[in-house]
């Protein structure tokens, strides 16, 4: 992961430290959090069942306190051969209920093939369920999973299910309300906990940060006033530190392809910018294939008519290019008008309602345009996903 510049020079000691998925050995400033969550899972490992509700912006350190306790109660479970199974799903990536509950039968049974439907899944978990004391399952991103009406149920059948324990991680404190209102997660049988994470004041940013460049870039390749200056920023924005942790290293980047030998405040000021259509498209590369090629429909209308395109145009165009692809599926307007309604809450595309044509006339159809810097989704994106 480490590349040297010409001069021999280098900025990376260990870029993997910058990572998403790097987990650090000891997590700053979230010892009260950890000592909760550690004590609800020792009533869970003890026997006694629960829901957990674990929220807070994004870059709180949710998943990473909850993976990292989880990890330490597998181990544990490991060495004194207690029959629990852990399984961590991302909801995120694994978006519907056929997918999850495939993926949890998977995890516990062990093995690929675990049917070829919903019911396949719950008949193979219910019958290796009968073998296991207790199954914690961690629902990370559970709200871009029960925002959909036709998904949420899979919450109900967990949750149902007295064998099950559930940790739900969100960034939305309020999802519950917010979605699921006319139902209860919680049976009486079952304890309820909710765990809140607040953003990282600036002085932890800046100590995290620290704490990161010391262990994945070089010596005097960065200076005091650069981590300051991102610890600042990120403060007064919202405290998310994964955005904090992100544009370092993308300065680092930045700094490393123009050759220089250390991270400078310029390069710092111009990868902010590029972070966020980073980050966007990183998302959007885990989203199925429609998806994906629906957002490129919506950008290519817009490079070769010059306007930004409605359902009808959008479906049209999508018909066209897969009525020769076996991979994807034909679609009717009112389906493309819900993905591309999805596509918006994911802030991956932007509508634009149409304008009045004058008393009596009606509106313009709604419109659809791209949300994000187009050379950069050129290049990473549409280059590489558009069929042809």
């Amino acid at each position: 992961m480490t590349k040297n510049f010409s001069n021999g020079n280098t900025i990376w000691k260990d870029a993997f430290t910058f990572h998403e998925d790097y987990e650090p050995d000891i997590i700053p400033y979230r010892d009260d959090e950890i000592n909760k969550l550690i004590g609800l899972l020792k009533g869970v490992y003890e026997g006694q069942r629960a829901i957990i509700d674990v929220n807070g912006s994004t870059g709180t350190g949710k998943t990473l306190s909850v993976k990292k306790i989880i990890g330490e109660f597998k181990k544990k479970a490991t060495v004194e051969k207690k029959n629990m199974a852990f399984v961590f799903v991302k909801c995120g990536e694994t978006t519907t209920q056929s997918q999850i509950l495939k993926h949890i039968a998977q995890e516990i049974c062990g093995e690929e093939k675990v049917g070829k439907g919903t019911g396949d899944y719950l008949n193979r978990i219910r019958k290796k369920k009968k073998e296991l004391d207790s199954i914690v399952i961690v629902l990370d991103e559970i709200d871009k999973v029960v925002k959909r009406s036709q998904e949420r149920e899979v919450l109900f059948i967990l949750a149902d299910e007295p064998i099950f324990n559930l940790i739900t991680i969100s960034n939305i404190p309020d999802w519950q309300k917010k979605y699921i209102s006319d139902r209860s997660v919680v049976s009486r049988s079952v304890s309820s906990h909710s765990l809140l994470f607040y953003p990282y004041k600036e002085p932890q940013i800046l100590g995290i940060l620290k704490q990161r460049a010391e262990h994945g870039l070089m010596d005097n390749t960065y200076t005091d006033d650069i981590l300051k200056h991102i610890a600042k920023k990120v403060a007064n924005r919202d405290g998310d530190m994964r955005e904090a942790v992100g544009w370092l290293f993308k300065a680092g980047k930045t700094a490393e392809l123009a050759g220089k030998p250390k991270i400078e405040i310029d390069d710092v000021n111009l990868s902010d910018a590029k972070f966020k259509d980073d980050e966007t498209i990183s998302y959007l590369e885990n989203q199925s294939i429609t998806k994906k090629l629906l957002v490129c429909v919506v950008y290519h209308y817009w490079i070769t008519k010059g306007t930004h395109p409605n359902k009808t145009e959008v479906c049209s165009l999508y018909n066209s290019l897969t009525k020769n692809h076996s991979e994807y599926d034909i679609m009717k307007e009112g389906s493309v008008r819900i993905y591309l309604s999805e596509l918006c809450q994911y802030e991956y595309l932007i509508r634009i309602s149409g304008r009045g044509r004058g008393r009596g006339m009606g509106k313009e159809q709604t419109t659809y345009k791209l949300n994000m810097d187009e050379k950069e989704f050129k290049e990473k994106f549409y280059n590489k996903y558009w069929v042809k």
